[in-house]
């Protein structure tokens, strides 16, 4: 069960909006550290004097979808949002953050389970194929933006892995 708490979010309106039909993959993130979907809203929506992110304010949280250690999940932004996540690429991704630095340490059982039933949730809604399931550094196109997100190898390629399976 996701908790929804979009409106409990900063947001700086009107934040961009896609088609849903352009939805077409998944993008797995890491937070790079052990925070909460608030913080890192304002975090997102803070401009860089306030310490925010050296690329400026965005208008919402870069993430769809939060899932925090133990496997609670909350809805971030709405689907039609088109979150800062992945340069150039968020006009067709669907964000989702695990709580965690993983450069340092790995995402919890309970979060990988977790993950693997919301990415087949929008797999089935939006007809996403497994091989559109990536971490964030697999979706970079331009080197200038580019990131060691999610942390660990090769993560993408195991919950693809996971999802073929059936696990």
């Amino acid at each position: 069960m996701m908790q929804d708490i979009v409106t409990q979010l900063p947001r700086i309106e009107p934040v961009p909006t896609r088609p849903l039909t352009a939805i077409d993959g998944i993008a797995i993130h890491h937070a790079a550290d052990e925070g909460t979907p608030q913080a890192w809203a304002r975090y997102h929506t803070s401009s860089p004097e306030n310490n925010g992110p050296s690329w400026g304010p965005a208008n919402s949280i870069g993430y769809h979808v939060a899932i925090l250690r133990g496997g609670l999940a909350y809805k971030c932004a709405y689907d039609r949002d088109q979150t800062p996540g992945v340069a150039n690429e968020n006009h067709h991704l669907i964000h989702v953050v695990l709580q965690g630095d993983f450069t340092r340490t790995l995402p919890d059982p309970a979060q990988i389970r977790t993950l693997l039933v919301v990415c087949r949730q929008y797999q089935q809604a939006y007809s996403i194929p497994t091989d559109r399931v990536r971490g964030h550094q697999e979706w970079v196109t331009d080197p200038v933006w580019a990131t060691g997100c999610p942390g660990i190898a090769r993560l993408g390629a195991h919950v693809r892995f996971m999802l073929s399976v059936g696990m």
